[in-house]
This record gives C-alpha cells, structure tokens and sequence, in this order.
C-alpha cells in the first residue's frame, strides 16, 4: 500500500535538564529530516494538547505503610 500525504503532524514535548517545559521555542529551533533530506514546516503551533491518564495503586497490606505518600504522590502528579 502506499499513500501520498501532504502534511505529516509532529507532536513534541520539550523539556530542560532539569525536566521543566520549554515553551519559548520557535520554528527556526526545530529541524526535520527524511530519509535523510531535510523537510520544511509549512506550520508551528505552540500549544496544551489534552492527555488521558490513568493510575493503578497496589492497595494490598504490604503497601498499608506507604500509602500516604503513594496518595501524595498521586495528587501532585
């Protein structure tokens, strides 16, 4: 099978050294390559995307003693 397209979306999460967002990035910051060759961007938006998330916690007995901070991790997650 094969299939033109004319535009490929990229999503990307940029983040620093220390795993804080970078959100004052540009165009001109990114550089896109193909088999090799490098591609132009006819776009660049700079925007939340929505994320679904879902989160198991072990509520056996063997975790009774950690579970306040199992919860407080949670909440600040």
């Amino acid at each position: 099978m094969h299939q033109d397209v004319d535009e490929v979306l990229l999503t990307c999460a940029v983040v620093d050294e220390k795993g804080r967002s970078v959100t004052d990035l540009s165009r001109g910051d990114f550089h896109i390559w193909e088999d090799g060759a490098p591609q132009s961007t006819s776009s660049f938006l700079h925007q939340d995307q929505p994320v679904s998330l879902g989160i198991v916690i072990d509520n056996s007995g063997s975790m009774r003693d950690k579970r306040a901070a199992v919860n407080a991790a949670a909440l600040n997650l």
